[in-house]
């Protein structure tokens, strides 16, 4: 059974991160974001927790659906929600992209291209608040 408050938590907590990442990313430039490790590793640690969170409510709708498991990564839990209808394929391949730099931020965090976090905090958060938008509308949908 699909659970609503563990997902509804997970969204929450997205939210929450990409909040503090907004406001990062309108008070620093991309000079003193790299010139600070501070709020470079904050950014990174706020980053991977909001794309671990999409994986996590990923994980569970697949799961609940009784649909194909990821084969390789799980990046392709999105590819999954798209087959479901609950995003669509360009989203799907986005957040796929997005997958992916959680899986450096996690695994090769020694070497992360701290540029690559900046323009991702500075533009590419829309697709992150697409997709919960997209899981709130799939809620409502199996009320």
């Amino acid at each position: 059974m699909l659970d609503h408050s563990r997902i509804r938590d997970r969204l929450a907590a997205i939210r929450k991160r990409l909040q503090l990442l907004k406001e990062t990313a309108a008070k620093t430039n991309e000079a003193s974001f790299l010139a600070s490790a501070d709020i470079a590793d904050a950014a990174e640690y706020r980053l991977q927790v909001a794309i671990q969170a999409c994986l996590d409510i990923a994980a569970h709708i697949v799961s609940q659906a009784a649909m194909e498991k990821p084969k390789r990564e799980n990046k392709e839990l999105f590819l999954i929600l798209y087959k479901l209808g609950v995003i669509d394929k360009k989203l799907a391949q986005k957040l796929a992209k997005m997958a992916g730099m959680r899986n450096i931020l996690v695994h090769e965090y020694l070497s992360v291209a701290r540029e690559k976090v900046y323009q991702a905090i500075k533009y590419e958060l829309g697709d992150i608040i697409k997709y919960c938008q997209k899981i709130e509308e799939f809620l409502e949908s199996q009320k």
